[in-house]
């Protein structure tokens, strides 16, 4: 397990959990507002969900690789 927090560590650094941050504005506020006019609803959807994972994740694992290391 241990061995699993230092790995986490390792990827989820500062600049990354930054890139991830970036891109998920961009997927859940910008690119729904380019897109919403469209015929295509899913990729609207899955744009908006994955933004938000994007965040979510990236904030979240960079917790726990500062709380468990």
């Amino acid at each position: 397990m241990k061995q699993l927090i230092h790995l986490i560590a390792l990827i989820f650094t500062p600049y990354f959990v930054g890139l991830l941050l970036i891109c998920g504005l961009f997927l859940s506020f910008v690119f729904p507002r380019i897109i919403a006019d469209s015929k295509y609803p899913i990729e609207y959807r899955i744009g908006k969900w994955a933004g938000y994972i994007f965040i979510l994740g990236g904030i979240g694992f960079y917790l726990i690789a500062l709380l468990y290391e």
